[in-house]
């Protein structure tokens, strides 16, 4: 009697064993301890919120120094058609 309680003991604890083994992280198969994971969390988040920073600081100086891209009347014209034929045709509309 005694055998065979051990016996199921034995077969539940490697059962026990064998299914919480699943669970375990791929960070504690390569050794990475809690405070490194910590770490690695921390530096990634710095970096996202520097890139965050990096990207508004572009913003703002857009909005304090906005770059034109028409430098010249004609230079998002086609082709060699004097501006005042094209105005003539838009003289209704202005």
């Amino acid at each position: 009697m005694g055998l065979q309680i051990s016996v199921v003991v034995v077969f539940l604890c490697m059962m026990f064993y064998f299914v919480s083994y699943e669970g375990r992280s791929r960070y504690e198969n390569m050794g990475i301890t809690q405070i490194e994971k910590r770490r690695i969390s921390s530096a990634n988040t710095r970096r996202l919120v520097a890139l965050i920073d990096e990207r508004d600081r572009k913003r703002e100086m857009e909005k304090l120094n906005p770059t034109h891209r028409a430098q010249r009347l004609d230079d998002g014209l086609q082709g060699d058609i004097p501006i005042q034929d094209l105005l003539k045709g838009l003289k209704g509309f202005l």
